[in-house]
């Protein structure tokens, strides 16, 4: 006998038992295979139901995959920015004791006067103007 009889025949014998119980009549042949097909209309969609869950399941691995590699990405990124925001505070130090150097390096020239430092003078004022054009371009905009 094949399985689905044997299920058909057991949910009808749980119909009947519970039909005797409360009083109501037996279920006519028609009444039967109207029960039947809506059983079997119920299972399909349990089935169906079954089916698409793990279907949104799987896809919302996915996506939770992706949010994880998107987090990792930002992280990485945020990292970087805070690398490259060290690397910048230390060039803006580097050109503000540039000119300092060149600073200091005028000075020198001017104390020894006309012929001896008028060089030191010309490169301390050229190394000065360059360290201060960095500085500016250096700086960020508010």
């Amino acid at each position: 006998m094949p399985a689905q009889d044997k299920s058909k025949r057991r949910l009808f014998r749980l119909l009947r038992r519970g039909a005797r119980g409360s009083g109501e009549k037996a279920r006519t042949p028609a009444e039967e295979s109207a029960l039947w097909t809506a059983h079997e209309r119920a299972a399909v969609a349990v089935r169906d139901t079954g089916e698409a869950a793990q279907r949104i399941a799987s896809h919302i691995a996915k996506q939770r995959g992706t949010v994880d590699a998107l987090a990792d990405r930002a992280r990485a990124v945020s990292a970087r920015s805070q690398d490259l925001s060290t690397s910048f505070g230390r060039i803006v130090d580097a050109f503000a004791r540039l000119e300092l150097v060149a600073l200091n390096a005028g000075l020198e020239g001017a104390r020894l006067g006309e012929g001896n430092g008028q060089g030191l003078t010309l490169v301390a004022d050229e190394v000065r103007a360059q360290a201060t054009r960095g500085s500016e371009a250096s700086r960020i905009p508010p």
